[in-house]
C-alpha cells in the first residue's frame, strides 16, 4: 500500500503520514491502532519487538 493511500483511508493529509514516518510529529496510540488495523497488523508487531530486544527496560514482570 502507497503512503498516498494510507493516508487517505486514515483521513490526513501524505505530508501529515511522512511527519509520522520521520519522527517529525508525535504519533497517538489511537492514530498507531488505526495505521495497523490498515496494515492488517496488531501494534504488538510494532511494539512487541521494541520490548523483546529490550534486556535493560527497567519493567516489572
Amino acid at each position: 500500500m502507497s503512503q498516498g493511500a494510507l493516508a487517505e483511508k486514515l483521513g490526513i493529509t501524505f505530508q501529515q503520514l511522512q511527519k509520522y514516518e520521520k519522527g517529525a510529529n508525535r504519533i497517538s496510540a489511537s492514530a498507531l491502532i488505526l495505521i495497523c488495523k490498515e496494515l492488517g497488523i496488531t501494534p504488538n508487531h510494532i511494539l512487541g519487538a521494541f520490548f523483546d530486544n529490550d534486556e535493560d527496560s527497567g519493567l516489572v514482570d
